[in-house]
């Protein structure tokens, strides 16, 4: 009857060491560069690569969506990619 205990306690732990952890999120920039007089932007397409995000056509249309939607929140206008 010990071992249901600290099974029960295993699996808790197990359970929030999953959830401690989150993406890794980073940005490249030239330091000392003024990116102040971009005023738009563009969402490219993925092509030609296999796996990742773009393996999943949905995840990867939500996931430009709300970036999109940052950007325009920030004041940022979408247009083509030949435009950006």
């Amino acid at each position: 009857m010990k071992t249901y205990p600290l099974a029960l306690l295993g699996v808790g732990v197990a359970l929030l060491a999953g959830c401690a952890t989150g993406p890794k999120i980073s940005s490249a920039y030239i330091q000392g560069s003024d990116y102040s007089h971009y005023r738009t932007f563009a969402v490219l397409p993925r092509v030609g690569l296999s796996g990742g995000v773009d393996a999943e056509p949905a995840l990867a249309s939500r996931i430009r969506a709300a970036a999109a939607e940052e950007l325009s929140a920030k004041g940022f206008r979408a247009v083509a990619p030949a435009e950006a």
